[in-house]
């Protein structure tokens, strides 16, 4: 694993656990097909911190489909910064990572469309999914009402997770850690679109990028 593959682990871990969720249903094949409470969107945050920078999110079919663009600024440490120019997307059970910057592209399958890792797996990835049940799950606890973009939230308070996060219609809106170093990453809803169409090519992945399939079925073949 090159020393790229390593920072963009880091950090989805930091921030990847702010963005989507899985939807509250009796299994896990219906609980992707409905992660949010809205049928389609857009949502454009601000990121501060470590990273700073914009992110924007667009899904439809209830969240079974999105994709996650962030331009940013990653600062390493003394003068060092690296810029990020990414495609996270979703398309029900395939998970693509695509590096504009490093012509390199990946994807893996969705957790949430395995039972099993979907309710006890950890990693970043199923972090990734959080909703009011996930935050319970986590150990979380209300912590109150507040608004980000003009929209009511349910504020989550998750000690696990040292942070706390801001919830609309299974949308994570904001996340903000509990103890704020050089090290955080806060995200910010600074607007939010609903029940629009959502153009064909913000699902569009790149040509011009070989995409490595890191599923179990693609690294045997």
């Amino acid at each position: 694993m090159n020393i790229h593959q390593y920072i963009f682990l880091f950090l989805l871990f930091l921030s990847g656990i702010t963005l989507v969720s899985c939807g509250s249903g009796n299994s896990s094949e219906t609980g992707s097909k409905t992660r949010y409470e809205v049928e389609s969107g857009e949502v454009s945050y601000r990121l501060d911190g470590m990273q700073q920078g914009y992110e924007t999110l667009y899904f439809d079919q209830w969240g079974a489909r999105e994709a996650r663009y962030t331009k940013a600024t990653l600062r390493l440490g003394t003068g060092m910064e690296r810029k990020i120019d990414r495609l996270i997307m979703t398309d029900k059970e395939w998970i693509y990572t695509i590096d504009f910057l490093e012509k390199t592209g990946t994807k893996t399958r969705n957790p949430a469309y395995d039972k099993k890792q979907a309710e006890t797996s950890m990693d970043v990835r199923d972090l990734s999914r959080i909703n009011a049940q996930k935050l319970y799950k986590l150990g979380g606890q209300k912590a109150g009402q507040d608004q980000v973009a003009d929209l009511p939230c349910e504020v989550w308070e998750v000690k696990r997770l040292a942070a706390k996060f801001w919830v609309w219609k299974q949308l994570v809106l904001k996340r903000e850690p509990k103890i704020k170093t050089e090290r955080t990453i806060i995200r910010e809803a600074v607007r939010v679109s609903t029940g629009k169409p959502i153009p064909s090519d913000k699902f569009a992945l790149p040509k011009d990028i070989k995409i490595q399939d890191l599923s179990t079925e693609g690294l045997r073949n």
